[in-house]
């Protein structure tokens, strides 16, 4: 039998701000986990239906993602 594994603790780089996102899915009906999710920074993206649930999607986006123009009328470079 293997000896369980314990995690180590790993140094952050300058890689870490380059992931994407971060998401978490509770409930749809779990207000408390909702709000602490949005204390802690997440936004809600979308909720959603799987066989027996009903989940709201929320996520946790560096910088650089949300600050790129998401408007999908507007050309770039016009």
């Amino acid at each position: 039998m293997a000896p369980p594994c314990s995690p180590r603790p790993r140094e952050r780089s300058s890689k870490d701000s380059q992931r994407g996102r971060v998401v978490f899915a509770p409930a749809a009906d779990d207000l408390a986990g909702v709000a602490a999710a949005a204390a802690a920074g997440f936004r809600h993206a979308v909720d959603v239906e799987i066989p027996g649930a009903e989940l709201s999607l929320l996520v946790a986006e560096p910088e650089w993602v949300t600050s790129v123009d998401v408007d999908r009328e507007r050309v770039p470079g016009t």
